[in-house]
């Protein structure tokens, strides 16, 4: 077997599984009328991806995870937690003896570290993420692939949304809140949070190029009281309809994970989801695919807000 690999713009992993030739060569030997499976392959609808026996096995009931990176720009402490790393940015952060460092800069120190750290996890899976956090009213916050349109705090808190620009598309959050900004070819995930008359602080995070099958913890990123996603290439060793994906996650607590299998030929597009419930530490999460194509899915998965979670790996078997 062999994989023919293409990649969308702006450098997002588009893998591509092509029906090998010698399966070719006996599709262009059947009758065009035969109807065959082969002749459906590629162009069966969506709602034909099925989920099946979908199981929760916990390894351990403690939450004591191993394998976090730091930012690599501040000394901070190797943790998901919100509360200890907004301890930490207000300890470092000399918002009372220096006129110049406003209430905003203490989260948003925070945030940066967070996000640094996780995008560092994702590219020692040997792809990469693009984050950024500041104020978005001034001086502005965007990761390359994003911005968040320059508004009042009081604007984004009147309206109760945060507007965010994604080449020529505009998308909206809540505010305070977060989402998932899924464009054909961009997948990301944006926060607004600590909404004050003036400033807020806006988080973004993108995929510049999708980790398959990732062998290494990777933490989910927190901001604020919001958890944010981790997009994985869903990729099998071969090429295969029938997929059994295994995967590890460390959670705080017990808490619902969201998984949505989405097409990597347009993330827009989701082809299934699910919701299942794994308890506080370490669990793994089993299930099979049934996918009519042979283009690889890209997952999405997501904890609940509030949470700490660390996805340990993701692999996908024929």
């Amino acid at each position: 077997m062999r994989y023919n690999i293409q990649r969308k713009q702006n450098g997002i992993d588009s893998t591509r599984m092509e029906i090998p030739p010698a399966v070719n060569r006996a599709k262009s030997a059947l009758p065009t009328s035969s109807g065959t499976v082969l002749d459906m392959a590629g162009g069966i609808a969506s709602d034909m991806t099925k989920v099946r026996g979908v199981t929760v096995t916990s390894e351990s009931d403690s939450f004591e995870p191993s394998g976090l990176m730091g930012s690599g720009i501040y000394d901070e402490p190797l943790t998901l937690s919100s509360s200890r790393m907004m301890d930490w940015a207000r300890n470092t952060t000399p918002v009372e003896s220096e006129p110049d460092v406003t209430d905003w800069m203490v989260p948003a120190k925070a945030y940066v570290a967070n996000l640094k750290a996780r995008a560092n996890e994702y590219a020692r899976a040997g792809s990469a993420l693009t984050v950024a956090a500041g104020d978005p009213y001034t001086p502005g916050v965007k990761n390359g692939q994003m911005a968040f349109k320059s508004e009042r705090g009081q604007t984004v808190s009147e309206n109760g949304e945060a507007n965010i620009i994604a080449g020529d598309k505009n998308f909206s959050i809540n505010a305070p809140g977060n989402g998932v900004i899924a464009s054909e070819n961009l997948l990301g995930w944006a926060a607004a949070n600590n909404i004050q008359n003036e400033q807020w602080v806006g988080s973004l995070m993108s995929v510049e190029e999708l980790t398959n099958n990732p062998g290494q913890p990777i933490g989910f990123p927190t901001v604020g009281d919001n958890t944010g996603p981790l997009f994985v290439g869903h990729t099998p060793s071969r090429p295969s309809f029938i997929q059994r994906v295994t995967t590890t996650v460390q959670s705080n607590k017990a808490q619902d994970l969201n998984i949505k299998l989405r097409s990597s030929q347009d993330y827009t597009v989701t082809l299934n989801s699910f919701t299942k419930s794994i308890p506080k530490g370490e669990s793994t999460l089993s299930f099979r695919t049934f996918a009519p194509t042979l283009n690889p899915l890209v997952a999405e998965i997501m904890p609940e807000d509030g949470t700490q979670a660390v996805l340990g790996e993701y692999t996908v078997r024929p």
